[in-house]
Formats: structure tokens, C-alpha cells, sequence
């Protein structure tokens, strides 16, 4: 039986009741039935052939004839004593659709760990239209995060609701609910700008729903309201007010959700064209924040294989590539999001990046990585410098640094005397541009020195060679070391 995917209500269980596109038994041709004047007579209905005329007679309050969740046909409209809610979806079926979770208590928590969660029900067994409406978000979906004043996160669904547990961390926010409830996984990607709904209030008001808003009138939250559908022109308002780098990653991710969920695959692994937005800056600073202690509580240790970072350090490749992606993509990425191992992106992208990636437990013969003869003099006698500047040198750091350039510049040229190599010499002009320790030379550099990307510079080889020259003279040098 053909029903509509489009426009469809929705019972006091949270499920789907939708209108039978009938076929005519005289005639074959297939239509809705709107029952104008009342009644379930055949004489007396109306054929309608496309949603959108559908969803103008659903929204007047006709019968129309419908599928029960039990398998019977009869008619329902938003009076029937059973239907809560009236579901048009926008006129593309490939379109996603816009929420607003109002979570000013749980937003933390909930913004963290990457999913939105309510109860099946209020206290004392009462039905909420804004719990059930987790129900109806599908892969693709764009949520918009909205807690204390403002809008400070916006979500993409990266999978359709589970049954599941009430989460940990809620505290007393969460004593009132019940044990059990419903879960959406989001991937969600916060604002450097959060947006005040208040200063934009003229337009988004005429645009609110009449019923289960999550706004009033004057701009304040309606925290009755836990998830709340919006139409697509008042979702559309709000996203166009998104920072162009949020709203362009938020696009890209839906459209892999909405194209890419299928039948039997994990919906809540994020796309390998996704991940390849992960590149050596993101890498190499992932590094060393956990080289300076930064805590990844999602990832434990590896138990199969080791990133190097140096001959003396190890580093689970899972939590390197979770932290660089988190850092990438704007949101936090958690282990579920991926799969670690040999032939992923995640391996992939690390290797690219300049660092090797060993099973647990493997002798490694010592590997030098490229060391000028100028440094080697000024760290000769200084073992700890000696092992520092392996690291300092090592190719991850040279690869980071050169994406980070590309990234803010659009390709790669020598800061002192701006040679464009690739100009000259193609691609393998690249292998011209070297990078210089700009703000701390190693010869000045202490154990322990950790290196930011903006400390170096890249220089072509012939002025590094010249800096080099200079330094070692102690003659007037073009930049701070």
C-alpha cells in the first residue's frame, strides 16, 4: 500500500499515521481522499494528487483517509481525538528538515557528548509532543542548539532515535525525568558567534508555529517546549545568520547524511569524504596538546598499534586522529564516529601527515630525521636538546606547518624574498620551501620547548641557507631569532 512520505500525522504514541495514495478501482489512477463534507463515503471525497494540495486540506482540518499504525484504514484530521501533531515535510523529499532544542539545563552535557535526549513522557505518565518529536528526526536533520539567550551551536542528526538510558552528568536537572527516554545522535558544530534570537525577534516571530513554539513572541525561550519543528523558511532565517564556515561545513554534512544513510550501515560513522577535511596542521597540533597534557576521556589506549612521535614516544593513533578531527570539523568528534586501522582515513591521514604508525610492541631500528650540520653544531653536547630537536625536525612538524601556510595564504612562497617555487618549477616546487624556526632558534631552545606554527616561517631553500649563515655570525637578521 503507497502512502505519503510527505504530510502525515502523528498519534499520542509517536506514531506515524499516513494518508493511502489509493489507487481508483475503475479507473487505476491513484489519488488522496479528503473527505470535505464529512463522512467515509466514497461519493462524498475529494481526490488529491500532490502533497502540497494535501498538506493545505490537512492543515484546514479535513478527514482524510489515513493508514493506522495497526494496519486499518479510516479517517483522521488534527481534531481526531488520537492525532497530536500534523507533519508537512518540505516539498523536496530529499530535503532535510530544521529543529530547536531548547536545553538550557542539559546543553553541557548534551553539546559534549554529541546527541539531544528527553523522556517518553512527563511526570505522571502525561504525553509531550516535544519528547515524541524525537522520534521524527531523521539522518540529515539540522537541530539548532538554544541555551541561555542564545544560539550557540547548531547539529546535524547523524542517525534516527534509540531507546536509550537517561544519561549521566544531567545532576539535579534530571531528577524529575524518568530512567528511560529516546536518543538522537548529533554532530553538532559550535559558533564562534552564538546568535541572540532577541535582536532578530521582528522576523522570526511572524514565522513561529502556532503551537509547540520554542520561542514567545518577545524573543524569550519556551523551555516547556524540549524539541520543537520549525518550517523550513523560519529554519532557513535562522541558518543564513550562521557564520559562513559553520554553515558551509553544517550543509555538507547533511547532504552526506541525507544521501548516505542506507539500510544496515552504522549511522552514526561520519563520512570518509568528511574526514579528509583533517589535514597535517590539525594533526601535528592534536600532538602536541596531548604531549602537553590535554585530556581525551572518549579514547583509551590503542591496543593494537602505536603512533611515533619520537623514538621515546608513543601515542594511541586513535585519540591523535579523534582530537585532530574534533579540532577540523568544529564539533567533538568521539570514537563511534570512526574507525581506526589499516587502509582507514584515520591511518591514512596520519601517515600523510608525516608520522608512522607501528603495531604495539615492535623494535624499531633508530630512524635520524633530517638534521642540518648547523644545527647539529649548536646542539653538539646537549643530549636533551639533541633528542628535542629529532622531534623539532621530524617531518610532521615541517608538513603541519606548510598546510597551516596554504591554508591562510593559498599556496606556498618564501616569506623573505616571496619566491613562488610552484610557479616556476610545478608541484615539485614544493620541495623548495623548508620551514625556519622563526621566533626560537634551536640553538636558544630548552628542554621541554614546545613549538607553536606561528614561531615558523617558510623560507625557500636558498634564504634559509642565508638566515642560517647569518645567525651563526651573529649578524642582523630578517626576523626575531
Amino acid at each position: 500500500m503507497q502512502v505519503s512520505e510527505s504530510v502525515y500525522f502523528v498519534d499520542r504514541d509517536g506514531r506515524a499515521v499516513r494518508p493511502i495514495f489509493q489507487a481508483d478501482q475503475d479507473t487505476g489512477i491513484r489519488s488522496y481522499r479528503v473527505y470535505i463534507a464529512g463522512g467515509n463515503s466514497k461519493d462524498v471525497h475529494r481526490s488529491v494528487y500532490d502533497h502540497q494540495e494535501l498538506a493545505k486540506y490537512a492543515r484546514d482540518g479535513y478527514a482524510i483517509r489515513c493508514l493506522l499504525p495497526e494496519g486499518n484504514s479510516s479517517n483522521r484530521s488534527l481534531s481526531s481525538k488520537d492525532i497530536v501533531q500534523l507533519v508537512v515535510l518540505p516539498d523536496s523529499e530529499s530535503a532535510g528538515r530544521f529543529w530547536w532544542v531548547n536545553h538550557k539545563q542539559t546543553s553541557k552535557v548534551e553539546l559534549a557528548d554529541g546527541y539531544i535526549w528527553s523522556p517518553r513522557e512527563k511526570k505522571g505518565g502525561v504525553r509531550n509532543q516535544a519528547y515524541i518529536n524525537l522520534t521524527l528526526v531523521r539522518p540529515g536533520d539540522v537541530v539548532f542548539s538554544y541555551a541561555d539567550t542564545v544560539i550557540k551551536a547548531v547539529g546535524v542528526a547523524t542517525g534516527s532515535f534509540t531507546d536509550a538510558p537517561k544519561p549521566g552528568g544531567y545532576g539535579a536537572a534530571g531528577d524529575t525525568w524518568g530512567d528511560s527516554g529516546w536518543q538522537v545522535p548529533i554532530a553538532w558544530f559550535l559558533l564562534d558567534r552564538p546568535i541572540r534570537p532577541k535582536d532578530h525577534i521582528q522576523q522570526i516571530a511572524k514565522l513561529l508555529p502556532e503551537k509547540y513554539s520554542p520561542l514567545q513572541k518577545n524573543g524569550d525561550g519556551n523551555q516547556s517546549v524540549y524539541l520543537a519543528s520549525i518550517a523550513v523558511n523560519l529554519g532557513s532565517l535562522v541558518f543564513d545568520l550562521i557564520e559562513a564556515p559553520a554553515r558551509s561545513a553544517v550543509t555538507q554534512l547533511a547532504d552526506l547524511y541525507r544521501d548516505g544513510a542506507k539500510p544496515g550501515k552504522s549511522q552514526e560513522r561520519l563520512p570518509a569524504e568528511l574526514l579528509r577535511k583533517v589535514g597535517p596542521a590539525d594533526v601535528w597540533l592534536a600532538v602536541q596538546d596531548i604531549i602537553s597534557g590535554a585530556q581525551v576521556p572518549a579514547f583509551g589506549p590503542s591496543e593494537e598499534y602505536d603512533l611515533l612521535v619520537d623514538e621515546e614516544m608513543r601515542l594511541p593513533p586513535k585519540k591523535v586522529f579523534g582530537l585532530a578531527a574534533t579540532r577540523a570539523l568544529g564539533f567533538q568528534v568521539q570514537p563511534k564516529h570512526f574507525t581506526a586501522g589499516k587502509g582507514t582515513p584515520c591511518f591514512d591521514i596520519l601517515e600523510t601527515s608525516g608520522l608512522r604508525i607501528v603495531p604495539k610492541g615492535e623494535v624499531l631500528i633508530a630512524q635520524n630525521p633530517e638534521i642540518s650540520f648547523e644545527d647539529r653544531v649548536w646542539a653538539e653536547g646537549r643530549p636533551k636538546l639533541v633528542a628535542h630537536l629529532k622531534r623539532e625536525r621530524a617531518p610532521g612538524l615541517a608538513k603541519a606547518k606548510k598546510a597551516d601556510f596554504i591554508r591562510q595564504h593559498g599556496y606556498l612562497f618564501c616569506e623573505r624574498c616571496k619566491t613562488d617555487p610552484i610557479e616556476s618549477y610545478g608541484e615539485a616546487g614544493e620541495a623548495c620551501i623548508e620551514v625556519h624556526h622563526r621566533v626560537t632558534h634551536v640553538a636558544n631552545m630548552v628542554a621541554g620547548h614546545r613549538t607553536r606554527l606561528e614561531d615558523l616561517e617558510c623560507l625557500c631553500a636558498n634564504c634559509h641557507r642565508i638566515v642560517h649563515r647569518l645567525l651563526k655570525q651573529s649578524v642582523a637578521q630578517p626576523s626575531e631569532s
